[in-house]
């Protein structure tokens, strides 16, 4: 597969998860299914019963592809020089690279940058990033991303009056528990636990 050829079939299945991700808000999993070879000359991406799993033997593609465009996207975000088009295809490239690797910081505080630039919404970003532990429950940037957002929203409520939900805090002990039943001695979710119930 040449370069050119594997950087399109990348940009397919990252617009594929995405839209998939968008259209169905009640993602229960993403994961990396093992197939060493497309055998079937089909899309890797496979969606069955609100779940998202990806056949790993085009990780590496969409993955180098991701990580090649992504500082050349944000760079130009810093300047004030990235379209509207292309923030959606920053942000394509930020969900392929987190659900391959979630442990990188810096991708993580890129989807932070886009949501101080009101690029992003909030509530979208939460369910990002319960998808992200879904396949990763051990995640410390991931916890620390959802701390993040629920800090901001729970900043702007009390700026405006509002009191915050209870369904705020259910969502996130459900998604504590989640990853807990995942990784019982998951100390990045006990510790998010602590975060919560404060």
């Amino acid at each position: 597969m040449s370069s050119t050829e594997g950087d399109a079939m990348s940009n397919r299945i990252l617009r594929t998860i995405k839209k998939i991700i968008e259209n169905d808000q009640n993602i229960v999993e993403f994961d990396i299914i093992p197939t060493p070879y497309n055998l079937k000359n089909k899309s890797p991406v496979v969606y069955e019963d609100h779940s998202i799993g990806l056949e790993s033997w085009c990780i590496k593609h969409i993955y180098n592809y991701a990580c090649s465009n992504l500082f050349e996207y944000y760079d130009q975000l810093k300047k004030g020089k990235l379209s509207y088009m292309k923030m959606g295809e920053f942000n394509d490239l930020l969900i392929g690279a987190l659900l391959i690797n979630p442990h990188v910081t810096t991708f993580w505080n890129m989807k932070r940058e886009l949501i101080e630039r009101e690029l992003l919404n909030v509530d979208d970003e939460l369910y990002f990033s319960k998808i992200v532990i879904s396949h990763k429950a051990k995640v410390s940037d991931a916890f620390a991303y959802r701390r993040w957002l629920l800090q901001r929203i729970i900043n702007k409520m009390c700026s405006m009056n509002i009191e915050v939900p209870y369904t705020l805090l259910q969502n996130e002990f459900s998604v504590i528990h989640m990853a807990s039943q995942k990784s019982p001695n998951n100390y990045h979710s006990w510790n998010h636990r602590i975060c919560a119930e404060c």
